[in-house]
């Protein structure tokens, strides 16, 4: 996995979220053709909104993973990072399914232990 500029996103409904993009002109690109759509509405009205500028995985961020403002952006370096926290977020969690409300009270009733 290369490195992805993470951008903080709003809809036209006010709704914001972030997306990973492989570069600016990624993020563009895919705006331009509508393919960015809001995960609550579904809204295709898409904008960049101003976020931190955080990096993670590298000292600097080349010019084409800049903002078109020529500031730099949030990057996730490519050194496998996130696979291995999804990994192990998978490994760790156990998912109820349909039967999440029924083990979440048996757990808060003490019926049940609590799991991660």
């Amino acid at each position: 996995m290369g490195s992805m500029i993470v951008y903080d996103l709003i809809c036209g409904r006010q709704h914001r979220f972030e997306g990973w993009f492989a570069s600016a002109e990624d993020f563009t690109r895919q705006r331009e053709r509508t393919l960015i759509r809001c995960p609550l509405c579904d809204d295709g009205a898409i904008e960049r909104r101003p976020s931190a500028n955080v990096q993670v995985g590298r000292a600097t961020v080349p010019a084409e993973d800049r903002a078109e403002d020529g500031k730099e952006v949030a990057v996730a370096g490519g050194d496998g990072h996130v696979l291995k926290v999804m990994r192990r977020l998978i490994a760790e969690t156990e998912n109820v399914g349909r039967a999440f409300p029924e083990e979440a009270r048996k757990i808060h009733y003490e019926e049940a232990f609590a799991r991660h």
